[in-house]
């Protein structure tokens, strides 16, 4: 009985702290364009999209300094060398 009690109590608890949060969490998705849950899904997931992009991007650009700096001018041969 007292452990219904106290789990009740939690229940309560919890019901006000999302009653309380419900709000906030309408505000947060209204300022990031989002409608509800879904949309806001979407846009999670467009920007791990973009995200991974620019990841890439960078690995590439990465990938082609390092493939300069292995490509060295050849020096030219002075007139006296031959």
């Amino acid at each position: 009985m007292i452990k219904h009690q106290k789990l009740s109590e939690q229940v309560a608890t919890l019901t006000e702290d999302l009653k309380e949060l419900k709000p906030e969490k309408s505000m947060l998705l209204n300022n990031m364009g989002c409608a509800d849950d879904a949309a806001f899904s979407k846009f999670k997931k467009d920007e791990n999209a973009e995200d991974r992009a620019i990841l890439q991007m960078k690995r590439e650009r990465q990938h082609k300094f390092v493939q300069k700096q292995r490509i060295k001018p050849k020096k030219k041969r002075d007139i006296w060398e031959r």
